[in-house]
Parts: structure tokens; sequence; C-alpha cells
């Protein structure tokens, strides 16, 4: 019956399934092909009696949340793409190349690809890298070292400037692991930093706001008005924030922070203090 669950045995129960062993989806990177089709597999032996579209769905969603997790700002293909994308990797090519039934050339460009990014990103460009006199670019900087990565895509569909590294990054890895990464979370480092706070916060006083807004002048302050086209890049401050606190977005770093267990007024100290030592660098 069409969109039955097949469960992961074939004709030959003992026979080797392509892409591997079932196993349990990695939720610290985006997917591969390789682990999608695995976790097909794997839900297919844990969920026996539920659909083929009933589990793509499931993996779809997982898929998309894993995307959110890893970078939250990148545009994405709405749920019912993924599904059918995710349906016709599993229960369609998958199937046919485990049966045999896919002619040899797409069996091989299959294979080529296995280890290859699940991509799910609704930019469809390939994030061309364009030198400082493109047309496209118009950077006027003298001996400019930044990697000016370009989308073409749609403004719906176009990735923020300061993510287009990381997504070309994953779009190129072969394998899990790309070179942007989330870390595990050490808990013993947090336990200790936990315990290094609690004894400097007895033995040090509290440094009031003006002792802040002498060290913080306003003249230094990364913060700009932002144009439309900016405001998305930008976070709006609170009214009751007396410090100027640079308001560029820096989300790895937020992200380390947060799997630090740092609290925010340290975390947002930290991070003012890192974009003012990097536009006192000339570096931003």
């Amino acid at each position: 019956m069409a969109g039955k669950n097949p469960g992961v045995s074939t004709r030959s129960k003992g026979a080797i399934k392509f892409s591997g062993l079932p196993s349990p989806l990695d939720k610290t990177e985006p997917p591969t092909f390789r682990q999608i089709i695995q976790y097909s597999y794997f839900l297919m032996n844990t969920y026996p009696h539920l659909s083929c579209y009933g589990i793509s769905k499931l993996i779809a969603n997982d898929v998309i949340n894993i995307w959110k997790a890893v970078n939250p700002r990148l545009p994405l293909l709405n749920e019912n793409s993924v599904v059918v994308k995710v349906n016709m990797l599993c229960f369609q090519k998958a199937k046919q190349i485990n049966r045999k039934h896919l002619p040899a050339a797409q069996t091989k460009f299959w294979k080529e690809k296995i280890d290859t990014l699940f991509d799910i990103s609704s930019c469809s460009c390939k994030l061309p890298i364009l030198s400082c006199d493109n047309i496209n670019v118009k950077c006027d900087k003298e001996n400019c070292q930044t990697k000016h990565i370009i989308c073409t895509c749609p403004l719906k569909r176009k990735v923020p400037t300061e993510d287009r590294e990381y997504l070309k990054d994953q779009r190129s890895k072969i394998g899990p692991k790309g070179t942007f990464q989330l870390g595990p979370i050490d808990k013993t480092a947090i336990k200790k930093r936990k315990g290094e706070r609690e004894i400097q916060q007895k033995t040090s006083p509290i440094e009031s706001t003006s002792s802040i807004q002498d060290h913080v002048s306003p003249s230094t302050s990364l913060s700009h008005s932002s144009s439309p086209s900016d405001e998305a890049d930008y976070i709006q401050p609170d009214s009751s924030l007396k410090v100027p606190y640079n308001l560029t977005k820096i989300p790895r770093f937020a992200l380390e922070l947060v799997r630090g267990d740092i609290s925010s007024n340290l975390g947002a100290s930290l991070g003012n203090a890192l974009l003012l030592d990097l536009r006192a660098m000339a570096l931003i």
C-alpha cells in the first residue's frame, strides 16, 4: 500500500543499507544526506507503524529545529518543502538504491553526494566571493582584507552578510562537521566559573553605573543610526539602560555565553568591550 512504512528490511534482511546503519540525528550541526537517511532507518525501527509521510514530517521538523538552533537568522524553506525533500531522499532514492532499481549513473551521483549538506536554506545562489571592485561589492577600503561573499537571491531569501561565510562553509563540508561548530557543554568548567564568580561577588564591591559611564565614553560607542536595510542586524536598546551599549549582533559570541552559563549582565559588558576593542584596532 502506498505511503505505508516498509520498515528498514528489504528482500535481503542481511544486506548493507545505502548510507549505513540506523542512527539518531546529531543535533549540533546541520545534517548531511547520509545522516538524514540513517535517521529515517532509525525512526522506521522505532515507529514501525508510522507512515512514510509521518516519518518524513518528523525528520523535517527535527532538521528545521537544528538549523534554527545553530543559526536562527538563515532563511529556510517552508516545512512542506522540507517534508517533500526528505520523502524524496529517504523513501524514493534511498529505497530505489537499496532495491537496485536506480540507474547506475544516478546511483553513482547519490553515492558521491551522500556526505554533503542536506541543504534546507531558501538561498539558491552559490554565495560567490567577489573582489572589492565588483559592481555588487562597491568596497573602497584601502588594502581591504575582507572576504566579500555576495548573496544574489531576492530579499526574502537573502542570507544576512554576517551569516554567509557560515552557510558557505556548511555547503562545502564533506562529512558531518564543518569549520563552524557548536562545542559540547563543559559542565566542570561551568561549575568552576560559578564558584569563582560567587567568591568574587563576596570579596569585591559592585561597580556603580556612574563608574561604568566614566570608563565607556559615548564617543567610542559603536552604536549608530540604522537605515531600513540595517534594521534586521541590530537589537532595539532597553530605554532603562544608562550605559551606551553597542547594539551590533555577535551571535556566535552570544551562543558561547549561553553555553558557558554566563550571566546576561556580564555577557553584555564583555560583548560591548570586545566590540570597542575591535573598533579601536580598526578591525570593524
